[in-house]
């Protein structure tokens, strides 16, 4: 008679073990994550741009979901529980002071820049130790390892090395269209088509943006986590690979047709503002789903975990109270990094007028303004979009060319940022820095040498720094991107190394605190130094005009 209880209760024990370890994982993925929620900020917009870094933002979803699942099936492990709080604790602190520190006093490098991440799963190791032991390092350092493939520089090199190769291919393919479509032509200057199309010639450049590199860093993604999934011999893992990386080329080339045929039948304001951004994800699906297939065909299998190894152990109330303290306090310290200041994208300035002759300053302390060029870029930044460049004029005769793009798609500003349109005008990019102007708003910086006209000798040096930042006007944000470029170093000055050239940069700048240089830069004779004064000073007082409060100045 007492049987069926006993079995009843029993089978109640055990959902509710397993619920609990499902609670116990869910409070480490959410502690995990939270704290570094302000340094996500960045990927996040990424994930809606149509940009390399488009697909990083999967990194962190499918890590904890892969360590979630390595925990959930656990089989038995030894388990010190002193030893747990004290190497549990030693790393949390570690990571936490560090995270904390970096972010308030290298804000660069581990805001803009991303470094923070890379404290990502230590951080995320000392909370499972102390949570579930240090057993658990063979089952959570794979996942976590992954978890660091979120550093963007990493990608950023990846970049450097394949978009001239990239490039190169489909321009090679867009020249080819030319001998079967007349409605295809080339552009007046190299990566630049014109199509027509609703009774008008449009532009379409094939660039950075779409040369595939997307498609690349999206394999990158994606081909750990499969690999990992399915059982595999290391020829087939090869092959994969290999299949991948060719799967990526050739979908892109699919995508740069179907761009071309859009611009034609639909116009550029359908294609660039909606079969553009969606035409790389359903392409990029489609590839995988097709990787999928064709493992399943080379005899890939997938892991299956084993359900009875479910052996993961809790934590006390020692450590998991302390554990808690530390994700409420570290999370509470990086609050301000979610408040960035007026300017960003988040926090908008309030404005009368979006017009950018009146949001740009007319009267520079020891300038005189000329009107050099208004243009319509609705073909590059979307619907509504366009530009206008000024010459800034010293009393010395030093000149420095300002110029603003507005546009009501940030993804489209970001896609094509100023590194592309220097290259696609056939400068030299020999340096280049990055800065946190204010909080939220990144500078870069570049130091670049411009095509040698005729037989001249090595060519003169300039400088171009641009930055990002919002408005408001009624309840409609405009983005926009100020660029500034001007001459340092003529053709007769030109000297030392690639090291030298980099000094040309300060080494810190910001809206505040101005320019700061390195001892090399002393190198450099006075007038070059005089230049760089000037221009940064320059880029300052602009900053300053446009970003706290334009409406006051209309």
């Amino acid at each position: 008679m007492n049987q069926p209880s006993r079995t009843a209760l029993g089978s109640k024990s055990v959902r509710v073990s397993a619920l609990s370890r499902w609670w116990w994982i869910t409070f480490w993925v959410v502690g995990t994550a939270l704290p570094f929620g302000p340094f996500l900020t960045s990927m996040v917009k990424a994930a809606l741009a149509d940009t390399p870094y488009a697909y990083l933002m999967w990194i962190p979803i499918f890590s904890f979901a892969w360590a979630a699942l390595s925990l959930r099936h656990v089989p038995s492990y030894s388990d010190d529980r002193e030893l747990n709080a004290i190497v549990g604790v030693f790393i949390t602190v570690t990571s936490g002071i560090f995270l904390y520190y970096g972010s308030y006093h290298w804000a660069f490098r581990y805001v803009a820049n991303g470094d923070a991440l890379l404290l990502w799963p230590l951080w995320g190791l000392g909370l499972a130790w102390l949570f579930f032991g240090v057993g658990v390092t063979r089952f959570l350092w794979k996942p976590l390892a992954y978890l660091m493939l979120c550093w963007t520089p990493l990608y950023t090199e990846v970049v450097r090395w394949t978009n001239p190769r990239l490039e190169t291919m489909d321009n090679a393919l867009m020249r080819g269209l030319f001998d079967h479509f007349s409605w295809v032509r080339l552009g007046s200057t190299y990566g630049s088509y014109d199509v027509f199309g609703h009774s008008k010639w449009s532009l379409l450049i094939v660039s950075s943006p779409c040369s595939g590199a997307d498609s690349f860093l999206a394999m990158v993604v994606w081909l750990p986590v499969l690999l990992v999934a399915f059982k595999a011999t290391w020829q087939q893992r090869t092959l994969l690979i290999v299949l991948g990386a060719v799967m990526a080329i050739c979908l892109n080339w699919m995508r740069l047709i179907g761009l071309v045929a859009a611009t034609h039948w639909f116009g550029p304001g359908i294609t660039f503002g909606w079969i553009h951004p969606v035409l790389g994800a359903v392409l990029f699906a489609v590839a995988l789903t097709m990787l999928l297939l064709i493992g399943h065909r080379l005899g890939l299998k997938p892991k299956s975990p084993q359900k009875d190894q479910q052996h993961l152990k809790t934590p006390g109330v020692m450590r998991s109270g302390f554990g808690a303290l530390s994700i409420a306090t570290l999370t509470g310290l990086l609050l301000p990094l979610y408040l960035p200041d007026s300017g960003t994208v988040v926090t908008p300035i309030p404005t009368k007028t979006e017009q950018i002759s009146r949001l740009m300053p007319a009267n520079m302390p020891g300038y005189q303004r000329q009107v050099l060029l208004r243009q319509n870029e609705s073909s590059l930044f979307g619907a509504g979009s366009y530009g206008e460049a000024y010459s800034y004029m010293s009393r010395d005769g030093y000149a420095l060319l300002a110029e603003e793009f507005r546009s009501y798609q940030l993804s489209a500003l970001q896609s094509y940022g100023v590194d592309h349109c220097l290259l696609f005008h056939g400068n030299t990019i020999l340096a280049s820095r990055q800065y946190s102007l204010r909080r939220g708003i990144t500078a870069d910086a570049f130091i670049i040498s411009l095509p040698v006209v005729g037989k001249a000798g090595r060519p003169s040096l300039y400088v171009d720094l641009s930055y990002i930042y919002a408005v408001q006007t009624n309840g409609k944000t405009a983005y926009l991107r100020a660029e500034f470029a001007g001459s340092l170093v003529n053709s007769s000055q030109r000297q030392g190394d690639r090291h030298n050239v980099a000094s040309l940069l300060p080494v810190a700048f910001s809206e505040t605190g101005g320019a700061r240089w390195s001892r090399s830069n002393s190198h450099w004779s006075a007038s070059v130094q005089a230049r760089e004064d000037k221009f940064f000073t320059f880029v300052q007082t602009f900053a300053k005009f446009t970003l706290p409060n334009p409406s006051a100045t209309q």
